[in-house]
């Protein structure tokens, strides 16, 4: 079905409540508009005018607004008839947000929430999006949070790949793959924040599409819309999801980046994108294979507070041409603690190429300690325990000595240094934290 065609469900019912409007006592409201009201003025019956929304007071666009339409609106709040029209900003200007749904009286309706009389097209004042039940931050069902609380999108015959791809393009999450209408990712809970969405794919976030206010009435959590989206990095070659040559989506293709366009910052970014903990190493002239497709032509500029890799600053196209044989690639890594009575103590272990290992207490001390409480969010590091306080454990030992100074953000961050010896079994590094952290915490 082609979008701006009602599927019959909301249609038979719409018509059957116009057919029988006039027995309707009082008439009916359209869902949704929860009061009116003139505002800004010495009496009740002169001002700005405003109209409440799910819950919030807003103004109206005087562009569509008529006599007829200020007609209903007196009769409705027992003020007789309309004498006039004042200009814009005659009442002061308004707050809130600006509805933009346009009424078309006849001037023979008790009031402006009638269906002969009400507009339909409203744009919400929606805040942050979030995707919930999928198996990654770029898959799932569509949330919304308006007034403070999170809230699903009726999908139904409305949601297509428009609509996806603003939602991917507003989460960092490069292109649309996928367009679920019923609750593909589960049902969710709360209320139905939007219903009938049209974007036409160019909105930088799905708060400027259009929605069909009144649909949402025949809307449940049966139709919670959803999206799969394609992400905006990956890394391919390695033995792990967590290490490989960097790969960024640019529309429908996967591109290389060259090793010169890509440092430490973004390789923390790629890294934390993919939920593989942090940047253990970055590798150039295509240590994991040479790509195939086409190359990056610009420079991630990230400063590594940037919430997506999507958001990194990038540089102009170069003037000078990469081959494959230059590709970047990264290497990420995982730690956590293990054994503890609190998820902020415990045996320290690290992840490396999908393998969990332990750490060698020999070069383990209380700065390497405080930097990775912090990263762990538990506070600072109140002891080192002696080796096998937490329990002996049969995973390797990984090599490395970290060398932090106690500011770094993460222990990816310190000079690390092999160590030139065997570690014995039981010489394990821990660490108790002062916070108390949630339970299964793990270091991203």
């Amino acid at each position: 079905m082609k979008k701006g065609m009602l599927s019959l469900w909301p249609v038979r019912k719409l018509l059957r409540i116009h057919e029988h409007q006039s027995t309707l006592s009082p008439p009916r409201l359209s869902p949704g508009y929860t009061g009116f009201r003139l505002v800004n003025s010495s009496t009740a019956c002169a001002g700005t005018v405003e109209v409440q929304v799910l819950g919030t007071w807003g103004t109206l666009c005087a562009s569509r607004w008529d006599l007829s339409d200020a007609h209903v609106l007196c009769r409705q709040l027992n003020c007789g008839f309309a004498e006039s029209i004042p200009g814009e900003e005659h009442f002061g200007r308004g707050t809130g947000p600006v509805w933009r749904d346009s009424f078309h009286c006849d001037r023979t309706e008790a009031h402006l929430g009638q269906w002969t009389c009400a507009g339909l097209r409203v744009t919400l004042q929606m805040g942050t999006v979030r995707l919930e039940g999928g198996s990654w931050r770029c898959a799932g069902r569509v949330e919304v949070k308006q007034q403070g609380q999170w809230g699903t999108v009726c999908g139904g015959y409305f949601w297509d790949m428009n609509d996806t791809a603003v939602v991917c393009k507003q989460l960092g999450c490069g292109s649309a793959l996928q367009a679920h209408k019923e609750a593909h990712f589960g049902s969710g809970s709360g209320p139905i924040w939007m219903a009938g969405v049209e974007c036409d794919g160019t909105e930088s976030a799905l708060s400027e599409c259009t929605n069909t206010e009144w649909i949402r009435e025949y809307c449940d959590h049966r139709w919670d819309a959803g999206v799969t989206c394609s992400g905006f990095v990956q890394l391919v070659g390695g033995d792990s999801p967590c290490s490989g040559r960097v790969e960024i989506r640019d529309g429908d293709q996967w591109k290389t980046i060259c090793d010169s366009d890509f440092g430490p910052k973004a390789a923390t970014m790629v890294c934390r994108e993919l939920q593989c903990g942090t940047a253990l190493s970055v590798a150039g002239a295509a240590h994991f294979g040479e790509g195939d497709g086409p190359i990056w032509d610009r420079e991630l500029q990230c400063v590594g507070n940037e919430s997506f890799l999507a958001s990194c600053p990038r540089g102009s196209p170069r003037d000078k041409s990469c081959s494959h044989t230059k590709d970047a690639g990264v290497t990420c890594t995982r730690f956590r603690l293990v054994n503890g009575s609190t998820a902020c103590e415990g045996r320290v272990e690290v992840q490396v190429l999908g393998t969990w290992g332990k750490l060698c207490a020999s070069h383990w001390d209380l700065l390497d300690a405080h930097v990775l409480c912090r990263h762990l969010d538990c506070g600072f590091a109140e002891s080192i325990p002696r080796p096998g306080h937490f329990g002996r454990a049969t995973h390797p030992f990984w090599r490395d000595s970290f060398h932090c100074d106690g500011t770094e953000g993460h222990l990816g961050q310190c000079p690390v240094t092999a160590l030139g010896a065997l570690c014995s079994q039981e010489n394990d590094a821990a660490v108790i934290c002062s916070g108390e952290c949630c339970s299964g915490k793990m270091l991203r």
